[in-house]
């Protein structure tokens, strides 16, 4: 009974740990994106992986044997977490060489643990009950690891994520610690007595250990330039879309004054025949004419005008009103104007596309002597939270998702100005304010 009691318990805990590490290691150092709609009956995989370890457990602890099931389960226990990983992230072959990699290393650390203690005996308890201690104090301790080095980051003391390896750099790694493994099982069997053979093998996969971690994280300032790069991008795909909306427009206005000449030409022959209600009905259609190629923003500012205009056709696809309030000055730069207007404007977009009937996104431009301050409102399917003006969300890039504010924030402070998210009511809002040097 003792034996079951502490099978259930060594093996629930370290169960549970394999896979807050697993799910730790992809969301927050790999960043691997979660699916968009995660079903509930995927968490039923969490039991079925505990009876999986379970049998394993029983079975080592010789509480229950089967020489079949043996062979099958322990080669199928390393692997239990795969389903569980792919019904929330998208599915990649990838996974299962990260999966074997992170429980080879469990057990190349635990067998390290194991040299040391393996003449310890418990009495009343099964036989490798001291060698599961260490596998789940291998858990442990990568698991402390993982949230020391969250916890570093947090606090901006260091920021560490993890490489995206190749097949070919997991299957490599994978045999160097397989073979480490052996190295340390061949220790304990043929020199049990030998302390100093014990130190250097353990000194050994301790140095593998750290040079495959040399390889796969991967410092913030390492990162820093692919990042710039995302931003960079970002930013040239927000200023072509403007300039091709710059263009369409000035296209369509030469459409418009070359045909208003044909109109006029029209208009002038029928009131010269006297043709009063065809005139007028004339006018009428050329009314209708001009209110849709004018455009019907008037912010004072011709890139607002072009850019908030184009939106609005976005807007008006999803059942979307976009209202403006207020007076954009000419003083920002072109591409500020565009990088701070468009971000705000097209994540309004993105959660009003996500709500079903009629929205309304608000813009409002208010000036005061020499600070803009602009406000962009828009409701949202359900309050989200936000932390140091960032938004929390279910993507598994979290951590470096959101260039978008980060641009947002980038013109605010060249403004010596701010940003500022807030999310309250059912209603997101995104604040800009910019100092000026002319006074409004």
């Amino acid at each position: 009974m003792q034996s079951v009691i502490c099978v259930l318990i060594i093996y629930t805990i370290w169960t549970l740990l394999d896979i807050f590490n697993i799910f730790t290691i992809y969301d927050k150092f790999l960043c691997i994106e979660r699916k968009s709609e995660i079903k509930k009956a995927s968490l039923l995989w969490i039991p079925v992986i505990l009876i999986i370890s379970y049998i394993v457990g029983f079975n080592y602890a010789g509480v229950y044997y089967n020489k079949i099931v043996a062979k099958v389960i322990r080669r199928l226990v390393i692997f239990k977490i795969i389903p569980l990983l792919w019904s929330f992230f998208k599915k990649r072959y990838k996974d299962i060489l990260i999966v074997l990699f992170y429980q080879l290393l469990i057990a190349t650390a635990s067998q390290g643990l194991y040299m040391f203690v393996v003449d310890i005996k418990y009495v009343g308890f099964y036989e490798l009950f001291v060698f599961d201690l260490c596998q789940l104090s291998a858990a442990v301790l990568i698991t402390l690891l993982l949230v020391v080095l969250l916890i570093f980051r947090n606090n901006n003391i260091i920021k560490v994520y993890f490489g995206e390896l190749t097949t070919f750099n997991y299957i490599v790694f994978c045999i160097a610690i397989y073979v480490s493994n052996l190295i340390e099982a061949g220790i304990i069997l043929l020199y049990p007595d030998d302390t100093l053979l014990k130190k250097i093998s353990f000194l050994n996969v301790i140095m593998v250990g750290i040079l495959i971690c040399q390889l796969i994280f991967v410092r913030e300032s390492e990162t820093r330039k692919s990042k710039v790069i995302d931003i960079l991008d970002e930013q040239m795909v927000k200023l072509t879309d403007h300039y091709n909306d710059v263009i369409e427009h000035e296209t369509n206005t030469k459409k418009f004054r070359h045909d208003i000449r044909n109109f006029l030409l029209v208009l002038y022959s029928m009131v010269e025949n006297k043709e009063i209600d065809e005139s007028l009905e004339y006018i009428e259609k050329m009314q209708d004419i001009c209110k849709t190629e004018t455009n019907k923003y008037d912010t004072g500012n011709f890139i607002a005008d072009t850019l908030i205009g184009a939106k609005s056709g976005l807007a008006n696809k999803i059942n979307t009103q976009i209202v403006f309030d207020g007076y954009v000055p000419s003083e920002l730069e072109n591409v500020d104007l565009v990088i701070l207007l468009s971000n705000m404007l097209d994540n309004a977009l993105e959660a009003c596309e996500k709500i079903e009937g009629s929205k309304l996104i608000s813009i409002d431009s208010i000036l005061e002597k020499k600070v803009w301050i602009i406000v962009v409102k828009n409701p949202i399917k359900e309050n989200i939270k936000i932390q140091r003006n960032r938004i929390s969300t279910t993507k598994s890039n979290r951590e470096i998702h959101g260039y978008g504010i980060q641009n947002m924030e980038r013109v605010a402070q060249k403004y010596d100005g701010n940003l500022t998210l807030e999310c309250e009511d059912g209603i997101f809002c995104a604040r800009a304010m910019l100092k000026l040097t002319q006074e409004y």
